[in-house]
């Protein structure tokens, strides 16, 4: 039988994706109100903040070994992958984004070695089914969109996000999964500073844009990043991944929802290839 996280992880990971699915449309928006990296100083700045208030005065605890992994992390998962997440969507649409970004379990379970993981034929098919998948659900976006410089920036983006796994699952810690989110976001902050005069700064403060920049921050950066390293802790990089695949499926989820249309054929076909992929990683894993 598939071996999966129980119900309160599983709806923990489900809640977390949900989230997720959320942000492309958010970032997006946001874009129009704020220059990209400007609005990814904001988001790691704010994400750090509210993390580090819930995790209190654990920061006290970390050693100069804990600060260097930080570092690292805060490097890729917070400065490179939001800054090329962010100005590759001023010229990439969110789905084709979407697509290109969740690479990243694919890159993962090719590199699980490195951590400790054994790489099975298993592991591959399913990882592999489910990323046709994704892509299946986004062919119609990804055959209109023409190549462009947006789409080689959230390629990097993806491959960011996967150096930082791998970091995360070499380093031993002792720090809640408040912490961690929380000093990386703030030390991210940190090296998207020198970017800033890169790009020609703009803000527009309407009300909508604190709307935007509320959900990426406590929501999209905040509660989703705790989520995200409390079952990056306890599970296989590998497997974890495979869940990640659920937020483009998501995405054109609340797509449908928000033009009132019924999912077509592709994105039937492709939410059945992702769900399969996912039962297929985590048959009878092994550590």
């Amino acid at each position: 039988m598939p071996r999966l996280p129980g119900l309160y992880n599983f709806t923990l990971i489900f809640f977390m994706c949900s989230i997720w699915a959320g942000n492309y449309f958010v970032i997006k928006y946001s874009i129009a109100y704020s220059s990209p990296i400007l609005f990814a100083l904001l988001r790691s700045l704010g994400a750090g903040l509210f993390l580090l208030l819930i995790s209190g005065t654990e920061v006290r605890r970390l050693s100069r070994r804990d600060i260097g992994y930080l570092a690292l992390i805060g490097l890729f998962q917070v400065s490179i992958f939001y800054i090329t997440l962010n100005v590759g969507l001023e010229t990439v649409n969110s789905s084709v984004a979407a697509t290109l970004v969740y690479t990243q379990p694919v890159l993962v379970v090719a590199l699980s070695p490195l951590v400790g993981e054994r790489l099975t034929p298993i592991k591959v098919v399913g990882v592999v089914a489910a990323f046709i998948g994704v892509g299946t659900i986004f062919l119609p976006d990804i055959e209109r969109s023409g190549l462009a410089m947006g789409d080689a920036l959230e390629l990097i983006a993806s491959l960011s996000w996967v150096v930082s796994i791998l970091i995360f699952k070499n380093w031993k810690h002792t720090l809640s999964h408040y912490a961690v989110p929380g000093v990386q976001n703030l030390i991210g902050a940190v090296f998207i500073l020198p970017f800033l005069p890169l790009e020609a700064v703009r803000l527009d403060a309407v009300p909508l844009f604190w709307v935007y920049l509320a959900y990426i921050t406590i929501l999209g950066s905040g509660i989703s990043y705790a989520i995200y390293f409390r079952a990056l802790s306890r599970m296989q990089a590998s497997v974890f991944t495979s869940y990640l695949f659920m937020v483009p499926v998501l995405t054109t989820v609340f797509q449908s929802i928000i033009t009132l249309t019924l999912p077509g054929s592709y994105e039937v076909i492709g939410t059945v290839l992702v769900s399969a992929g996912i039962i297929i990683v985590n048959r009878n894993f092994t550590g």
